[in-house]
């Protein structure tokens, strides 16, 4: 009769975790949709009015914000473990960032994306292809 019990709230609890955390997926993929749509409208807004340095300005912006996301989420993982294609794509962002710097808070946020960036550097990942220009 225990067993069985235990079985049972296995099961009831399981469901019940499952529930409350597909609410909480749903209410965070509604968000992040919500803050694209908010991005891509600033950014076409700027281009329809002609403020080309206003919408690079949004576009960078967002790229920082990716890049943190990312660092964000594989902070666990050693830099020796990423996948090669991430390392190439944050290489080829890299150096696009050399050719068109750009300054955003001019503090914090720049100096922890550089920081990102950096890992790409050949002493930290001596192994990975060169960067070059992103292919089509």
């Amino acid at each position: 009769m225990a067993i069985l019990l235990l079985i049972a709230g296995l099961i009831g609890g399981g469901a019940l975790v499952a529930h409350f955390y597909n609410r909480q997926m749903e209410a965070y993929i509604a968000s992040t949709s919500f803050m694209g749509i908010g991005d891509r409208y600033a950014v076409l807004r700027a281009l329809r009015t002609g403020d080309t340095n206003q919408a690079a300005a949004f576009l960078e912006q967002q790229l920082d914000g990716q890049i943190l996301l990312y660092a964000g989420m594989k902070s666990d993982v050693p830099v020796a473990s990423l996948e090669r294609s991430d390392i190439r794509l944050l290489m080829r962002v890299r150096d696009y960032r050399l050719l068109h710097h750009y300054i955003g808070d001019d503090g914090g946020v720049d100096r922890t994306v550089a920081g990102i960036l950096s890992l790409t550097n050949k002493y930290v990942w001596p192994d990975a292809a060169p960067a070059g220009p992103a292919k089509k």
